[in-house]
């Protein structure tokens, strides 16, 4: 049985992966990966409402620092011999820290959070049963080639 959700967020979190690592074996663990994206996308939600308190359990910023460790690694290998000196990625420490950190944004949070919803949410278009909500939601609904606006806006 698929989970498109979680699917959807390993299928998007290798394909990027590939791209930004190429021939990289992926340190991560899809299912690990997928949990952590959960937790922090949380965070930064709930965190817009209640700033002061530290919602981020220990483990979760446990295993958010691993991955971090993990791409840092990989950013350092693919990346660190084209960086510039450190001088020039004040405040941060290191180039390379500021590079994982957006490859981790990239990852977690751009596109790897709203690719796949948008996936998902194309796929409940096109395939789920909306039998059951009348004429709520178009029956076999067939997206348009030519024309997909209509299904843009249907998702």
């Amino acid at each position: 049985r698929m989970n498109i959700q979680a699917d959807v967020k390993k299928w998007v979190f290798q394909e990027n992966f590939k791209r930004v690592f190429p021939g990289a074996a992926n340190p991560i663990p899809m299912d690990e990966f997928v949990d952590s994206q959960k937790k922090l996308a949380t965070f930064m939600t709930a965190s817009q409402f209640v700033p002061v308190v530290d919602l981020v359990t220990a483990k979760a910023r446990a295993q958010l620092r691993r991955h971090f460790e993990a791409i840092r690694g990989l950013v350092a290998t693919y990346y660190g011999p084209e960086l510039p000196g450190d001088d020039v990625c004040a405040p941060s420490a290191s180039c390379v820290d500021q590079l994982a950190s957006a490859v981790m944004d990239a990852f977690y949070l751009a596109g790897g959070l709203s690719v796949p919803s948008a996936i998902s949410t194309g796929l409940w278009v096109l395939y789920a049963d909306t039998s059951q909500y009348g004429d709520t939601f178009p029956h076999d609904h067939r997206m348009d080639r030519q024309d997909p606006r209509a299904f843009f806006y249907e998702s």
